[in-house]
């Protein structure tokens, strides 16, 4: 691998960074935090696996695919479509990643009745 491609890669990784430090901080909080909510942790612990490996996967994808088509002159209708895919792909685990976030929330709340 050359600087260029390194350079592309560090670059995707540094625009991630944010999304990467917030499901890492999932990931521990859902530890800590298991004995006491163990079923909304769990929930966070899978969304953070999900979401981490989803953005850490895209990213690596992409840079693969980048390379591949230099190195083998895919056109440039097949790369967008193969792009596509990935792009679809990610959409879908993050919806997932976030719909099991969003699980969380609710997970193991007791009915409470709000007087009017």
């Amino acid at each position: 691998m050359d600087a260029a491609s390194f350079s592309f890669l560090g670059q995707q990784l540094a625009y991630s960074l944010p999304q990467l430090l917030v499901y890492l901080a999932g990931l521990i909080l859902a530890i800590v935090f298991f004995r006491k909510y163990s079923g909304s942790a769990l929930l966070v612990l899978c969304g953070s696996v999900v979401l981490l490996f989803t953005s850490l996967g895209q990213t690596f994808i992409q840079f693969y695919l980048f390379r591949a088509r230099l190195q083998s002159g895919w056109s440039a209708a097949g790369y967008a479509q193969v792009l596509s895919i990935v792009s679809v792909t990610a959409s879908i685990l993050r919806a997932l990643g976030l719909a099991l976030w969003l699980g969380a929330v609710f997970a193991g709340r007791k009915k409470t009745i709000v007087p009017l």
